[in-house]
């Protein structure tokens, strides 16, 4: 496919990604006022709060076949520390309206399925839905409203030409007053530290066979959605076809094999963690990349005038990037009236300065320091200066 040379749009959404998370609202509200004040900080909770209402609203409106469930979300916790603070959290919410219900171990243990946790807490306002197939209706829908769509593009270079911005691709130029990149994880050298403001992570997830129904109601009875708040992460839900997918933590590399380290790690938990499952297969494993950022909070840059570019979801780019959209858009508008709106975006402000992460291999060690200390059985043995790779053993 071939673009048209110098083609005049208002606007060049470049993108890239692999969605995969359940959503869920997921800031804590007293940290962000804390963060930036009571204005901004109440702001930014309501966005997030307020985020999976707008993936269902654009679901319903555009009626995208996605799967959608809304049955929920229960945040857990394995050790007493943990425990407080999602007790903390439930009650900031509570605060602002939200029905968070706290859950003793008893209560947990039989909604999960699992003696794995101590407690948590149930939020009402999340969900599920099946990733790709929401992609492809948004994507169906910008068509629709005159939008055009170009797959397998690589955006190469950007530069300044007159009032517009001139985008090389592989498939020939393009020009617009205003870029939006919204490639996270995968973001590249397009522009300067962008790349460098993120670290990428490679998550990793597992799904059985289909479950038949009277064992799937030990688990999960009500369609929720459920993670725990350690380092070394588990979360996991239903798939619309009765499989059992359940995710962990991310690595800097991919996985290479289907015996390899990460996957290793959750098929132990899934049969620890879940003994009504012991006897069925591991039918399907995938990972996915995703970008973290040093204050677990997306960011929203303008590197450049007329460049804006969301990235930086911490594993929640569903519903936060779907806002972020439109922090994004409001934030291109204001600045083509020359002015910037309060709710130019959900952020704080429109970042210039861009921040770069520690060495990728002293936040792996962080990652596995907290494995260590909060996993659900003994960590599995690693060969020293494995930090750049989980698969030296096993591939």
């Amino acid at each position: 496919m071939s673009l048209r040379p110098w083609r005049p749009i208002r606007a060049v959404l470049i993108v890239s990604g692999m969605l995969r998370h359940p959503l869920r609202p997921h800031l804590g509200p007293d940290d962000l006022v804390a963060l930036y004040g009571p204005e901004w900080g109440e702001r930014m909770a309501l966005t997030s709060g307020r985020a999976p209402d707008a993936v269902f609203a654009l679901i319903d409106r555009h009626k995208i076949d996605c799967a959608p469930t809304r049955g929920g979300f229960l945040y857990v916790a394995r050790t007493r520390v943990r425990l407080r603070s999602i007790e903390k959290l439930a009650e900031e919410w509570r605060q602002r309206g939200v029905d968070a219900v706290t859950l003793d171990r008893p209560a947990t243990a039989a909604i999960l399925g699992t003696t794995a946790y101590l407690g948590g807490y149930f939020d009402p306002r999340a969900g599920t839905i099946q990733p790709l197939s929401y992609t492809r209706g948004l994507a169906k829908a910008a068509l629709r409203a005159g939008a055009s769509v170009f797959a397998g593009v690589r955006a190469k270079s950007l530069r300044r030409n007159g009032g517009r911005w001139l985008i090389e691709t592989s498939q020939g130029p393009m020009s617009a007053p205003t870029v939006i990149i919204a490639t996270n994880a995968y973001t590249t050298g397009l522009i300067g530290r962008l790349s460098r403001s993120v670290l990428r992570i490679h998550s990793v997830q597992l799904a059985t066979a289909p479950i038949p129904e009277e064992i799937r109601r030990t688990i999960l009875p009500a369609e929720q959605s459920c993670s725990d708040n350690h380092a070394d992460i588990r979360y996991f839900r239903w798939d619309q076809e009765g499989r059992f997918v359940l995710g962990g933590p991310g690595w800097f590399t991919p996985p290479r094999t289907p015996n390899s380290t990460s996957f290793r790690r959750l098929e132990r938990s899934l049969k620890e963690m879940f003994p009504q499952l012991r006897t069925f297969d591991v039918a399907h494993r995938w990972f996915g990349a995703g970008a973290l950022t040093l204050d677990t909070i997306p960011h929203l840059h303008e590197p450049r005038p007329g460049i804006f570019a969301a990235l930086g979801y911490n594993g929640r780019g569903i519903a936060l990037g779907t806002v972020r959209a439109r922090g994004a858009s409001s934030a291109r508008r204001s600045r083509a009236h020359s002015s910037v709106s309060p709710n130019a975006a959900s952020h704080a402000s429109v970042q210039r300065r861009i921040r770069t992460p520690p060495h990728r291999c002293g936040f792996q060690s962080t990652v596995w320091k907290g494995q260590g200390r909060d996993s659900l059985g003994p960590p599995l043995a690693r060969k020293r200066g494995a930090c750049h790779g989980q698969d030296r053993r096993s591939a």
